[in-house]
């Protein structure tokens, strides 16, 4: 017998995979770290540990309790026409995840922030008026950020779903996690950068080695603008970056070689490692808290389908707004979503979310096990 309920799964915060997801990341994070303090020095790595916390730390605790102050004082944002139960909606869901608080919606307009025009808000207003976005901010107390753009192009079940994932983020506390292994990693980098640093500054031909670099550097670069690549172009910024590093990479190797300082390649080399593996850890601990407040966001609001949806629509509004800013044709435009998502494939590991359809087939897994149980319910 089924009824037109939906039925009520208690949203789960930390499944068996999140903490074993968790161990490996950080673990991961911690273990970068113990290699640097064993190849460098330990007081080197002690000291960058304490510094990267300190910064990290502090910056985003500045940032997030000027977000809370405004959560406070700042009154309830006047949704647009239609959508009266979407705050009714955040609280019912807030309750379900037993936030101390529910939060505040706050709603950006077509150019400009709603409110007053605070700093802290304008740097995010560009963001959230130019794309359809969603997000949350806060360590204790929660305020949740989206666009009118958003509102007014997903339905109902959608929006709620998009901000089910955002109370996700909150109540599985992803702020204070990335803080953590965001901490550990800078200073995994640190220490890999100080220490070859020293092998430049202690010698005339680690000296020698780094102009060189340099040199080979700015060559890519040059190279690069004579093929038409531009920094203004992210895609293109990107490809200057990335060869101009490896040109820099090869010519301190090749020089440091050909003098035989084959410890100068070492501590570059560490350093590249160093960087690489921290970031990876880092960068993977991010995706996995998408898919964990996914998974927290579907099973508060009892329709992983609807946020299936509503990650397809934004994923498509994205891409058909760069279409439309580089004034593409039909056929072009086609052609770039096309690019688009497979460029969105090849550099997952490179990126804090998961691509679209790897979260998609996550969800889906839970439309079968809600459907299992009332064909009505996802």
């Amino acid at each position: 017998m089924t009824t037109n309920q939906p039925v009520e799964f208690k949203p789960r915060i930390n499944t068996f995979s999140d903490r074993v997801n968790f161990v490996i990341n950080g673990l991961g994070s911690v273990g970068t770290l113990a290699v640097a303090a064993h190849y460098t020095n330990p007081y080197i790595a002690g000291a960058a540990l304490g510094t990267s916390y300190l910064i990290v730390r502090g910056i985003s605790g500045f940032l997030y309790k000027q977000m809370e102050s405004e959560f406070e004082n700042t009154p309830a944002s006047q949704l647009p026409a239609g959508s009266e139960e979407l705050r009714a909606d955040i609280q019912k869901m807030s309750e379900k995840l037993r936030l101390k608080k529910t939060p505040n919606l706050f709603v950006f307009g077509d150019n400009k922030w709603r409110y007053r025009g605070q700093p802290i808000k304008e740097a995010f207003s560009e963001v959230f008026c130019k794309y359809a976005n969603a997000a949350v901010y806060g360590i204790n107390s929660f305020g949740l950020l989206t666009s009118n753009k958003l509102l007014t192009n997903l339905s109902s079940e959608e929006e709620v779903a998009v901000l089910g994932h955002e109370l996700g983020h909150a109540r599985a506390g992803h702020a204070k996690r990335h803080i953590t292994i965001n901490s550990v990693s800078s200073a995994a980098q640190i220490a890999g950068s100080v220490n070859y640093t020293l092998k430049f500054l202690t010698s005339w031909v680690g000296f020698e080695a780094y102009l060189v670099g340099v040199c080979g550097e700015v060559a890519a670069q040059i190279g690069l603008g004579r093929l038409g690549f531009k920094s203004k172009n992210e895609t293109q910024k990107k490809i200057i970056e990335k060869t101009s590093y490896v040109a820099k990479t090869g010519a301190i190797f090749a020089f440091s070689a050909a003098k035989g300082r084959y410890d100068i390649i070492a501590a570059w080399g560490l350093a590249t490692g160093l960087t690489m593996a921290s970031k990876y850890f880092a960068l993977r601990d991010s995706r996995y808290c998408e898919y964990q407040a996914d998974r927290i966001g579907a099973e508060v609001t009892g329709k992983p389908r609807a946020l299936c949806s509503a990650l397809r629509t934004l994923e498509d509004m994205q891409i058909d707004d760069i279409s439309y800013e580089k004034g593409d044709s039909l056929e072009t435009a086609q052609g770039r979503k096309k690019f688009m998502r497979f460029k969105a494939w090849a550099l997952e590991p490179t990126s804090t979310h998961p691509t679209t359809s790897h979260r998609c087939k996550r969800l889906r897994k839970m439309v079968r096990r809600l459907e299992s149980a009332s064909p009505e319910a996802a």
